[in-house]
């Protein structure tokens, strides 16, 4: 996935929110609790300088077998990729960075640590314009980072537990 200051990381991480963050995410809801193929399933990003990783995790419910779980995960990435997220989807998860973005500025070390970033990775004025990148990403720009990213040919599969 795209490194911080490029363009399309923003996209990218509003799409892991979308996907998995939150009870009301496509994942929580199709896969914990409509299929309940799950007990928990996420999807978040990793890299907070350099590129990093996509990655959606999950404990599967009792009984349900990998392949199953796998072929869940499958069909929801493909519904993402077919068709642009709502106008609602985005509001929540640009609710959510802006509510994200405003409690870690508060206190004087947060705000010491997020300027000395902002200024590693571009110019310290990052603090106060990086909010503005989330709100810029629409629902266009999330769908095209989805068809990029959410492929086979990008997936790696790591079956970690009893079996």
């Amino acid at each position: 996935m795209p490194g911080r200051i490029e363009p399309l990381y923003y996209a990218t991480n509003l799409l892991s929110d979308v996907l998995g963050l939150g009870e009301s995410s496509r994942l929580q809801h199709a896969l914990k609790k409509e299929t309940k193929l799950f007990t928990d399933i996420a999807a978040y990003i990793t890299g907070s300088i350099d590129t990093g990783m996509f990655i959606i995790t999950g404990k599967l419910a009792e009984g349900i077998t990998y392949e199953q779980a796998e072929q869940g995960i499958q069909q929801e990435l493909d519904k993402i990729k077919q068709a642009p997220i709502t106008d609602a989807e985005l509001t929540r998860v640009k609710n959510t960075v802006e509510m994200d973005i405003a409690s870690n500025n508060t206190g004087v070390m947060n705000k010491a640590e997020m300027l000395a970033i902002a200024e590693m990775l571009e110019s310290a004025d990052l603090v106060n314009t990086e909010i503005h990148r989330y709100l810029n990403v629409d629902a266009a720009s999330i769908h095209t980072i989805a068809q990029q990213l959410l492929t086979a040919e990008k997936c790696s599969t790591l079956y970690y537990g009893k079996d």
